[in-house]
């Protein structure tokens, strides 16, 4: 894909991962010890194009169901909001 012609999914990721680590210290409190790990990340198969997917592995883990789910509508909401923004498609 021509650089100008697409979206570079792994910016996009790149970035996504960056922001999704900022979750946790801005969700929850200290005390309640939630964690988002992101422990494998792809993108792209060559190394003269710009890629067109990116793939996030990640894990979360809380004590509280509420947490849970604070920070998994968060994460949805940050990650459409990113791909919304440059010209992206998220799917989970």
């Amino acid at each position: 894909m021509i650089p100008h012609s697409g979206v570079d999914a792994n910016y996009i990721g790149c970035t996504l991962v960056s922001q999704l680590y900022s979750l946790i210290s801005l969700s929850v409190p200290a005390l309640e010890g939630s964690t988002l790990v992101v422990s494998k990340v792809e993108g792209g198969a060559s190394l003269t194009s710009v890629s067109d997917n990116f793939k996030i592995v990640a894990s979360l883990r809380t004590f509280s169901m509420k947490s849970y789910e604070l920070l998994k509508e968060r994460i949805t909401k940050m990650s459409e909001g990113l791909c919304d923004s440059l010209g992206a498609t998220v799917t989970f």
